[in-house]
């Protein structure tokens, strides 16, 4: 007797399953004067270390669909987060599916900010544009970089990238009183040089007091330079050297925290304050270890974003070509407040206006 045994599961039969069950989704009738939104988050929830942060945007642009329903707009959103091992490249092929289906709008998040990520987009993004499906992009981190967008899309809505470090330097001076030395934990990605670089500016024109230590950043994004970099600061706070420290993503924030662990330097005794957090950083803030934390705000984004595609498309107004959403400081004394976690943990709503 054969025994007859079903073939492995790939990645790529799994993507073009996903694919065409979100084409079959989207092409199904749906009733008079309804608009099909897709929502493409910049990365895999499942896979995700925040899932919150892409739930937030989620619950934000789903907000956005039902206040937009009094004034006669008929919405129904389509979530399709990125699958496989490509990020960027899976965007592209559920962009192209998009055009394919003839959906009315697209949302969506960029998977990475390099020239590799942008190239990907930039193909099923003009297929877009020539079909007249109008596309925004949400959380773009070079957007707000850029006098012009680089890709031909509707509107760019995000945090502007150097406001995190002027309110990481803010807070910092008022807890310092204006006077001491702050140290920086870098590396060399695009984001955080950028916050690095708007931080020493603000610290330098609002707390002239207070001197920055020099030194260089870790030369890369692996965990093992940043792991080194922060050994060797952690060496210079244990000494006195300086009285507060700023790390301006969560791979440096994480380093920093297991470094002062290595060395039993009490949580406190080093006024920290970081960009951007996962689950660890926001507990590391709840139990005092660290003294703020500035985030985007998901779902101001998702919620920006998503209007500003509905009253275009519904011909209610003129798009803002870019949009900026303001980032949240969290404090110990803020994090667990109703209205904080109302932004970070917001609860998504019936799916009468969604589908995945």
């Amino acid at each position: 007797m054969r025994i007859h045994r079903r073939p492995p599961f790939s990645p790529l039969r799994s993507l073009l399953l996903s694919l065409l069950a979100a084409l079959l989704a989207m092409t199904r009738p749906v009733g008079a004067e309804e608009y099909r939104v897709a929502l493409i988050p910049g990365a895999s929830v499942a896979s995700e270390d925040e899932p919150d942060y892409w739930n937030a945007v989620r619950a934000g642009a789903l907000k956005a669909v039902r206040e937009m329903e009094p004034r006669g707009v008929q919405a129904r959103l389509y979530w399709m987060p990125p699958t496989g091992e490509s990020p960027a490249e899976s965007q592209a092929q559920k962009v192209r599916l998009c055009v394919s289906a003839s959906a009315s709008g697209i949302l969506i998040a960029p998977a990475g900010a390099g020239p590799e990520a942008l190239a990907l987009l930039g193909e099923p993004v003009e297929r877009a544009a020539e079909a007249e499906i109008p596309v925004v992009l949400i959380d773009a981190p070079w957007a707000s970089a850029r006098p012009a967008l680089p890709l031909p899309v509707l509107a760019s809505v995000g945090v502007d990238g150097r406001e995190p470090g002027v309110q990481a330097a803010r807070r910092i001076g008022e807890l310092l009183g204006g006077k001491g030395a702050v140290a920086i934990l870098g590396e060399w990605s695009e984001t955080a040089r950028g916050r690095e670089q708007a931080f020493r500016e603000a610290l330098r024109m609002q707390f002239p007091g207070i001197r920055i230590l020099t030194g260089e950043p870790a030369p890369n994004a692996s965990r093992e330079w940043i792991g080194l970099a922060a050994s060797h600061l952690v060496r210079r706070l244990a000494e006195g050297e300086a009285q507060a420290v700023f790390t301006p993503s969560t791979a440096t924030t994480l380093a920093l925290l297991q470094a002062m662990r290595d060395v039993s330097l009490a949580p406190g005794k080093v006024v920290h304050v970081a960009c951007d957090a996962d689950a660890s950083v926001l507990n590391a803030l709840r139990a005092r270890a660290l003294q703020g934390v500035v985030v985007k705000n998901g779902f101001e984004i998702g919620y920006q974003g998503m209007k500003t595609l509905l009253v275009q498309i519904a011909g209610l107004g003129r798009a803002e070509p870019n949009v900026t959403v303001p980032s949240l400081l969290l404090t110990p004394e803020t994090l667990d407040l109703p209205q904080t976690q109302a932004v970070l943990h917001p609860p998504l709503p019936a799916p009468a206006n969604e589908r995945e």
